[in-house]
């Protein structure tokens, strides 16, 4: 269902700027949305109140894909991605407290989880930020969500590969849909030829042409 962001970036851009994204951008993120639900759907049997919360949470990704498009052009990415970081640490440690703030004093850190913890913190989420906020200076916010989308599969591959788990229908589905989406969105499209010929590259002479030397006699 977090998916659905997918989808939600191009008509987002759409409203805010006042300007519609090509066709392909919709269809990709249709057919993005459309592979992730194979995996979403593949073993669910019905929706429930964790699949609203989803789908606001699916809003929050979209606006924020948005909000970083635009703030990318005049924001280094490190910097942005400190505020980022920095906005979620405090924002979180606050619900976290007002929820179970007895937990929180009483937890204890094993040695155990250091590593996994830095992996998390550090590689999947502060670089990963970075790299995105990075990638956004450049590349259209529609295209970032279609590749960050594929994720999903990508978890269920390697949870294939690395996990055990069973290779069913769905993940291939996925996997050829994903792969299509990305290559709808990313496939060059044809330039526009005009046949007006340019005056930047063809080099003609205008210093021969002089108002005083060539007179028009009127009757």
């Amino acid at each position: 269902m977090t998916g659905l962001y997918v989808v939600m970036v191009p008509f987002f851009i759409w409203a805010a700027h006042k300007k519609r994204p090509p066709i392909r951008a919709f269809v990709a993120g249709f057919l993005g949305f459309a592979s992730i639900a194979c995996l979403a759907f593949g073993g669910l049997s019905k929706l429930n109140f964790g699949d609203l919360l989803a789908f606001f949470c699916a809003v929050g990704f979209a606006v924020h894909y948005l909000v970083l498009d635009k703030a990318t052009k005049s924001t280094p990415a490190g910097a942005l991605t400190f505020v980022q970081m920095l906005t979620a640490a405090v924002l979180f440690f606050v619900v976290g407290f007002i929820v179970d703030g007895k937990a929180m004093l009483n937890c204890s850190f094993p040695k155990s989880i250091i590593l996994p913890l830095f992996t998390l913190c550090v590689l999947n989420t502060a670089f990963a930020y970075i790299v995105q906020t990075r990638a956004q200076k450049t590349i259209d916010a529609s295209k970032v969500s279609l590749v960050l989308s594929f994720e999903s599969t990508l978890g269920a591959v390697f949870a294939v590969i690395l996990g055990g788990d069973k290779f069913t229908w769905y993940l291939a589905l996925s996997i050829i849909g994903m792969t299509a989406a990305i290559l709808i969105a990313e496939w060059p499209q044809k330039k526009q030829t005009s046949s007006l010929p340019d005056v930047e590259t063809n080099n003609y002479d205008f210093s021969a042409i002089s108002s005083s030397d060539d007179q028009i006699n009127l009757p």
